[in-house]
């Protein structure tokens, strides 16, 4: 296993940490429906920017590192997502969990020894499905 490999794995798991503290220190407290539906909203608004970001990497200039960033902080959004989607339309979340899982599946299939290109070409499809995703959901909430 190369090392690059074993960096995005860390990258992962850390994406998944966060996720799991996020969740634990939601469900501990409680907060209004305005406030969660602003929560909400500013978190699918960060999910969209993060994952526009990944899409928009210029494969000339951009580095592995660069890549792997990008891709944390997608990671880190999402956690955030899920959190305050607690409690929201079943409906509108599963469409918005399936752009996700399939942008999380072309992130795991990137080789460990991909070029930057590579790795970008293989997630642009499915992260620009996610961005699309995440603006009708921000639009099904009524996020502005």
């Amino acid at each position: 296993m190369g090392s690059q490999h074993k960096v995005l794995i860390i990258v992962l798991a850390v994406g998944v940490g966060i996720a799991v503290l996020i969740g634990l220190a939601g469900a501990r407290g409680s907060s209004g429906s305005v406030s969660s539906q602003a929560s909400l909203c500013s978190s699918l608004t960060s999910l969209e920017s993060s994952v526009t970001d990944v899409t928009a990497l210029d494969p000339s200039t951009a580095s592995k590192s660069d890549y792997q960033s990008a891709v944390s902080t997608v990671q880190e959004d999402w956690a955030a997502v899920v959190v305050a989607a607690k409690g929201t339309a079943s409906t509108t979340m599963s469409t918005l969990d399936s752009a996700w899982n399939s942008f999380e599946s072309s992130v795991k299939a990137v080789p460990s020894d991909a070029s930057v290109n590579d790795a970008i070409a293989s997630v642009q499809s499915s992260g620009q499905a996610l961005v699309a995703t995440t603006k009708s959901t921000l639009t099904g909430f009524g996020c502005s």
